[in-house]
C-alpha cells in the first residue's frame, strides 16, 4: 500500500467512552438540548449505565474542553456516513455540467439544426454549453473573422433560452464561447 495515500486520505478520528482524555466534559443532552458539565468518568458511567456510549462529536477550543453525547457509537456512525451520502448526493444535483457542441466553418445547415437541437436539448436540462468552431487546417484558423460571424449566426439561436457567459475567445485550434441556461430545468 502506497504511505502517499495514506497521508492525503482525510483521517476521521472519533474519539469514545475511555479514549476520551480530558478530565471534563461537556454532555449535549439529546431530549432537552442542554449542555452541563461532568466529569468524564461520571459522563462514562452514566453512558454505560443507559448502555450507550460518550462520543465526542466536537471540541471547544475557548474552554479547551471536548463537547461530547450520550448516544449508540454505531447510530453515531451510521448517521454521519448518512449525512456524507446526502451532501455528495446533493452536490451533484446542484452541479452544472459544461457539455460541448462542436461545428466547423463549413458545417452543413442540417448538420448545424441537428448540432443546435442538441445544444438547446442539453441548455433545457440545465446544463452549461460551449459552442466551439474548430479549425481544422491552418487556412481556416486565418479566417477567424468569417468564423466569428458564424458563430454570431449561431449563438442567436439561443436568445430567450440562454446568455452568454464567456465571450467568443480563440484557444489553439478552437474558437469558442459559454452558454448559460437562464432558468435551471432539472
Amino acid at each position: 500500500m502506497d504511505n502517499t495515500q495514506d497521508k492525503n486520505k482525510k483521517r476521521d478520528i472519533t474519539y469514545i467512552n475511555y479514549n476520551i482524555r480530558n478530565p471534563k466534559v461537556r454532555i449535549v443532552d439529546d431530549e432537552t438540548k442542554q449542555q452541563k458539565v461532568m466529569d468524564t468518568q461520571a459522563a462514562i458511567a452514566l453512558a454505560q449505565g443507559k448502555g450507550l456510549d460518550l462520543v465526542e462529536i466536537a471540541f471547544d477550543k475557548a474552554q479547551r474542553m471536548p463537547i461530547c453525547k450520550i448516544i449508540d457509537y454505531g447510530k453515531f456512525k451510521y448517521l454521519q456516513s448518512k449525512k456524507q451520502k446526502d451532501a455528495k448526493k446533493q452536490a451533484r444535483e446542484n452541479a452544472i455540467e459544461l457539455k460541448t457542441v462542436q461545428f466547423s466553418i463549413a458545417t452543413d445547415e442540417n448538420d448545424r439544426a441537428r448540432l443546435v437541437k442538441q445544444a438547446k436539448d442539453f441548455l433545457t436540462e440545465g446544463d452549461a454549453v460551449k459552442i466551439a468552431i474548430r479549425f481544422r487546417s491552418k487556412r481556416e484558423s486565418q479566417n477567424i473573422e468569417f468564423a466569428k460571424q458564424v458563430l454570431k449566426s449561431i449563438v442567436v439561436e439561443f436568445e430567450g433560452l440562454a446568455v452568454l457567459d464567456q465571450a467568443p475567445a480563440v484557444a489553439g485550434k478552437l474558437f469558442a464561447c459559454i452558454l448559460k441556461p437562464l432558468k435551471k430545468g432539472k
